[in-house]
């Protein structure tokens, strides 16, 4: 399959950058990639363009993670301030297409205990050659692999084998850390959102394992991004260029500038096409297709953002259930960053279904979902973060936070000089104009729907709706009238 990459990825440098020890490039260009049970072969086609030897489906379920590319990069970079910060401008530029990958822990955890005093080629003959010694075997058409091998498979091995492998005195260290995770005292798949405090004091808990390696493990196999692994190299850099110390809380993912922050409804829509009428059900009939999207205006909204190549994070709420793993999933995998979202516990994912009838006409379900359930304590980060702008996504779907919270956040965000956007949802309860009167001074644009504006206001152009609006404080009033464009 090929794939268009909007993104920042350089094969040649993220081979060479010092975190993965299992790529090899082939003579057609390729690189043939080892993750856990998955082969792939990738190659750079030019202009974005990549092509991939797996399927739709395992890039989907492996791959898309494994390259991190629910990270805008790009965005990340754009951050930087060449005035605020020459060096690492300069060192942004200069590793430009490096991706921190999403690696397996285990096979971290071992190979960064072998790189301890060695350079990158003996790292990777040494895990070759364990692999080659206790790794299960796989063949393709064009050959024969293996892969990196389970901490069971490692204990299996001799002294005399470990030390074929070119391990030295890691050998020991090697199989102290196969041993504590086979028995269970390091459970490395429970520390993957573990704070990083706890992380780092179970790895350095392993025989061998210092705090730059636990690091390591910590950024490249847990995908921990506030992991700061640091070698005799880095420290150079600290001493020459930051000789006041390195500004970690500036560059913590909390502080980093967002584009925009969202609040707003996050639900999953399963939508059947072509039902025929109720009077012509059966207990069984097939129909033209059954599709499961994301919805909800504030899901809506962030991928909208994320697909222009903003960065993007979302406020909203969804249920402890395989709906709510599913939007949250889709949210992740669109470039949104959904680590402020909400579960609850005592509602299901908002989910709707939807049948469109052959005659036009359609007919929606809906369940007492949770993603009204948005509080002001949910949104608390949005005062601490560097954001440029605030979506609301909807006025009328917030319930709570509407009645306690939303007004003093916008206000908030007046004064720090942060754009706010709201959307108009539908009005359940009949508020009308008084319900959404108090935050329209506090809101930079207000965004209506045509239909929503003339039934509000009781008017029957957008010019005269907006007018009403602005009468009651809007600052700013665009008014959406589908195929014809907005007022």
């Amino acid at each position: 399959m090929e794939i268009q990459i909007k993104d920042d990825l350089d094969l040649d440098r993220i081979a060479d950058s010092g975190q993965c020890f299992r790529w090899v490039k082939e003579e057609s260009g390729a690189y043939r990639i080892l993750h856990r049970d998955h082969i792939l072969r990738i190659r750079d086609l030019g202009d974005g363009e990549f092509w991939l030897s797996c399927t739709e489906e395992e890039y989907r379920d492996v791959w898309y993670d494994y390259f991190d590319f629910g990270t805008r990069y790009r965005s990340v970079r754009r951050r930087i301030l060449k005035k605020n910060d020459p060096f690492l401008y300069a060192a942004c530029t200069a590793g430009k297409g490096i991706r921190i990958l999403q690696q397996d822990a285990w096979e971290m955890l071992v190979s960064f205990i072998i790189s301890q005093n060695k350079n990158i080629p003996a790292i990777k003959k040494s895990v070759e050659l364990l692999c080659e010694a206790a790794g299960r075997q796989l063949e393709d058409s064009c050959g024969r692999y293996y892969l990196f091998p389970t901490p069971e498979e490692i204990l299996s091995l001799s002294d005399e084998d470990l030390s074929a492998c070119r391990l030295g005195y890691r050998c020991r260290y090697v199989r102290a850390a196969a041993r504590d995770v086979a028995e269970g005292r390091l459970d490395l798949d429970a520390l993957r959102n573990a704070p990083e405090e706890t992380v780092l004091q179970a790895l350095t808990g392993v025989c061998g394992v210092g705090i730059k390696v636990a690091n390591c493990v910590s950024l490249f196999g847990l995908h921990h991004i506030d992991a700061f692994p640091i070698d005799v190299w880095i420290r150079r850099i600290l001493d020459n260029e930051y000789p006041g110390g390195y500004p970690m809380e500036e560059y913590s993912p909390l502080s980093m500038p967002i584009d925009a922050a969202v609040i707003g409804t996050v639900v999953m829509d399963v939508t059947a096409e072509s039902v025929g009428l109720q009077t012509d059900w059966k207990e069984k009939q097939r129909i033209d297709g059954i599709r499961l999207a994301i919805g909800g205006d504030g899901a809506n909204q962030s991928i909208r953002m994320a697909d222009l190549g903003m960065s993007v994070a979302i406020t909203g709420c969804v249920g402890k259930d395989m709906a709510g793993m599913l939007a949250m999933e889709a949210l992740r995998k669109r470039g949104v960053d959904v680590s402020h979202m909400r579960e609850s516990s005592d509602r299901e994912t908002g989910t709707a279904l939807i049948l469109l009838r052959n005659d036009g006409d359609r007919n929606i379900f809906s369940n007492n979902g949770a993603h009204p359930q948005v509080f002001k304590e949910d949104c608390a980060w949005i005062r601490r973060a560097d954001i440029r702008a605030l979506s609301i996504a909807s006025l009328f779907c917030l319930p709570w936070l509407e009645e306690d919270g939303l007004l003093s956040l916008l206000e908030d965000c007046r004064k720090r000089g942060i754009l706010t956007f709201a959307d108009l949802g539908s009005d359940k309860k009949k508020q009308g104009l008084s319900g959404i009167q108090p935050f329209l001074p506090w809101i930079d644009y207000f965004l209506p729907s045509e239909e929503d504006a003339l039934a509000m206001t009781g008017t029957d152009t957008p010019e005269k709706a907006a007018e009403v609006y602005l009468q009651n404080g809007a600052f700013s009033v665009v008014i959406k009238c589908a195929a014809r464009g907005a007022y």
